[in-house]
């Protein structure tokens, strides 16, 4: 999760934005009525799903990385050669996340 601000500072007293998401652009689009807009990009939002042959990971960003570590804080290292979908076929516990 994050949490981004706008450069300006005006008072929105209508209330009134908009946000959108291209998906597999990996990219958001905020709207503050009185502040602008602001792009912002992400790594895109990683499934999983359990297999007979192991776990199958997707995403719908191309150019995020996918990384894994035996510790959910870390550290993490790129999966070497992984695109999606990546079948993980290794045992013992393993924590994935995504980074662009």
């Amino acid at each position: 999760m994050d949490q981004d601000f706008f450069a300006a500072d005006n008072q929105n007293l209508n209330g009134t934005g908009a946000i959108d998401f291209d998906v597999k652009g990996g990219r958001i689009f905020a709207l503050d009525s009185n502040n602008g807009i602001v792009a912002l990009r992400y790594a895109g939002r990683l499934t999983l799903q359990q297999t007979t042959g192991g776990q199958v990971l997707t995403w719908p960003v191309a150019v995020a990385a996918l990384q894994s570590s035996t510790n959910v804080v870390g550290p993490f290292s790129n999966v070497i050669g992984a695109t999606s979908p990546y079948t993980n076929t290794l045992g013992g516990t393993l924590f994935f996340r995504l980074q662009r």
